[in-house]
């Protein structure tokens, strides 16, 4: 198993960009972003508190009117609590075999950046070690595809740097609120990258 994961307030910044329904009902703004996103945190913590961060991840809608009744369950904001979820992958795959790559790496800037998650993706998948050249071409194989053209656009709509940036308060909020996220995800895979130390965006460009 191979999972890209963006930072989680970026990936959660760039859904409510990606999704018009949320612009409709809080402001195709980032003061309505700030809506968006401070609802979301303020519900989930609500259910946390009633009964317990794993359950209302898991269970969110399931536990009566009051937690269905929020605006698409929160999903988003869920979608970004990667360690969560996480814990039961490598409980039945186990940890060998649950490789986690960045997303600001395998869609960075700079060739080196990328091509060495093409590197640990091929040894994490048993293939045969490609060469400086062969890495190169695969590179360059994805760049053009519907999916890679719809992640690039995604990546300028989240994060500091991006299209529209997140409020610094806003940022501070997130960055609260996923921090035991992250720290799980490091100590899970004992990979300090996934602390996304700031600025995510601006991460590995090109000298």
């Amino acid at each position: 198993i191979v999972a890209v994961l963006r930072e989680p307030g970026a990936r959660l910044h760039a859904a409510f960009w990606n999704y018009g329904h949320y612009q409709d009902r809080f402001g195709a703004s980032e003061a309505g972003f700030d809506k968006f996103a401070g609802a979301m945190m303020e519900h989930f913590r609500e259910c946390a508190k009633e009964h317990s961060w794993d359950g209302c991840a898991h269970r969110f809608e399931a536990y009566g009117p009051r937690y269905e009744g929020v605006f698409y369950h929160a999903d988003q904001l869920i979608k970004s609590m990667y360690s969560t979820f996480l814990e039961g992958w490598l409980a039945m795959f186990g940890r060998d075999n649950v490789l986690v790559l960045r997303t600001e790496d395998v869609f960075s800037p700079a060739e080196t950046v990328r091509l060495e998650q093409l590197r640990r993706a091929c040894a994490h998948l048993g293939l045969a070690t490609p060469s400086e050249e062969q890495l190169r071409v695969m590179d360059k194989h994805k760049q053009g595809q519907e999916d890679y053209d719809i992640v690039q656009r995604s990546m300028n709509l989240g994060g500091e740097g991006g299209e529209a940036g997140i409020h610094p308060e806003m940022r501070e909020r997130l960055d609260e609120f996923y921090r035991p996220q992250r720290e799980a995800l490091v100590a899970m895979f004992e990979d300090d990258r996934l602390r996304w130390t700031r600025p995510y965006s601006n991460a590995n460009k090109e000298e």
